[in-house]
C-alpha cells in the first residue's frame, strides 16, 4: 500500500495510523477479507524507502504468510523540493529584483528566517 507523507512529516518524521484490507482465511479455509490498522512511524530524513512488515500481509491456504510494504509518497510541496537527500527551495525572481540585485528572503522548512544575496560576484582568479 502506498501512504502520502508532507515533506515536513519526511523531514521531522511522524506516526501515521494506516487501514487496509487483509486477506485472510476461515475456518473452512475459504478467503476472507477482514480490515486491518497499524500505526508506522516515518523516521526524520528516512527518505521514501518502503517500510516491510514480516507476516502481516494476505494469508492464503498453503502459502506461506506474505508481508505488508508499506511505500511512502511525497505529496508536493509548493516552495521545496527534495532531491536525493537536498531540499531545494525555488523562488521567482522579477526582473527589477535581480538588477537591483535585491536579496532573496524566505523561511526554510524548519522555520528559520534565511536572506541570501544573489548578486556576489565571485574572483576566479584568487
Amino acid at each position: 500500500m502506498t501512504v502520502e507523507c508532507t515533506l515536513e512529516e519526511l523531514y521531522f518524521g511522524c506516526k501515521k495510523d494506516i487501514h487496509f484490507n487483509r486477506k485472510t482465511l476461515n475456518a473452512a479455509n475459504a478467503d476472507k477479507v477482514i480490515e486491518a490498522s497499524r500505526s508506522i512511524e516515518v523516521k526524520p530524513g528516512m527518505g521514501l524507502s518502503p517500510l516491510k512488515f514480516h507476516g502481516e500481509g494476505h494469508i492464503r491456504f498453503g502459502q506461506k504468510q506474505g508481508d505488508l510494504v508499506v511505500k511512502l509518497s511525497q505529496i508536493p510541496h509548493p516552495k521545496f523540493k527534495r532531491q536525493g537527500n537536498d531540499i531545494v527551495y525555488f523562488h521567482k525572481l522579477s526582473l527589477l529584483d535581480s538588477l537591483k540585485s535585491s536579496p532573496i528572503h524566505f523561511t526554510t522548512i524548519d522555520n528559520e528566517m534565511l536572506e541570501v544575496v544573489v548578486d556576489e560576484v565571485i574572483n576566479q582568479n584568487s
